[in-house]
């Protein structure tokens, strides 16, 4: 389901911060975090306000975080810190 193909992604977060791997990755992570927390508050505003059921936004959040967080995945480095970084937003999630 990739509208950019993985090189021109790739290639677009280095030209972005093409510097130091943690920061890039570093990056990655505050966006996908806050994309997380800005998905899941969304719908659960939703949700509290009545304009959604709150069964149905539970179920719209667990169904579209996984597939927003895999996009994400694109644009961290090869580094092998980044494995470790991309793997915090999940656990963040948990908590």
């Amino acid at each position: 389901v990739a509208l950019v193909p993985a090189t021109a992604a790739t290639a677009a977060a280095a030209a972005l911060v093409p510097f130091d791997p943690w920061l890039r990755d570093g990056l990655c992570t505050v966006g996908a975090g806050g994309g997380a927390v800005v998905w899941l508050r969304f719908w659960k505003c939703l949700g509290t306000r009545g304009y959604v059921d709150s069964t149905l936004s539970r179920k719209l959040v667990h169904c579209g975080t996984g597939p927003l967080f895999l996009m994400a995945w694109r644009f961290y480095s090869d580094s092998p810190s980044a494995r470790y970084l991309a793997a915090a937003i999940p656990v963040l999630n948990i908590v």
